[in-house]
């Protein structure tokens, strides 16, 4: 997998570099992952996945540590209902967390 992922870096930054040269804009972060979502490679419900695991500790101290509270904050930014941002928070809190890894996963 570690080689199919490295292909995928390979393939995905060339790909955004040619797209820079053609639209003559320069390539930056922002230009680049904006990119991945309107290629479709990034979906609108993993963005609102990844908002609700990290969005939630910031939430719950911005609403006196109270789970509902901070949970309906959350309902505003993500646009997810209550039940949903539960589900999430209880199966998918480690599917965001940041690997000390280069690429590979087992």
């Amino acid at each position: 997998m570690e080689n199919t992922r490295r292909e995928f870096l390979n393939t995905i930054q060339k790909q955004y570099k040619e797209f820079c040269k053609s639209k003559g804009v320069e390539e930056t972060v922002q230009g680049f992952s904006e990119y991945l979502i309107n290629r479709n490679l990034i979906k609108d419900l993993i963005i609102r996945m990844f908002l609700v695991v990290d969005k939630y500790e910031e939430a719950l101290k911005d609403n006196l540590e109270i789970k509902h509270l901070a949970v309906w904050a959350l309902e505003d930014i993500v646009g997810l209902k209550e039940t949903r941002i539960k589900t999430i928070l209880k199966h998918n809190r480690l599917d965001f967390r940041h690997r000390e890894r280069l690429i590979p996963k087992k």
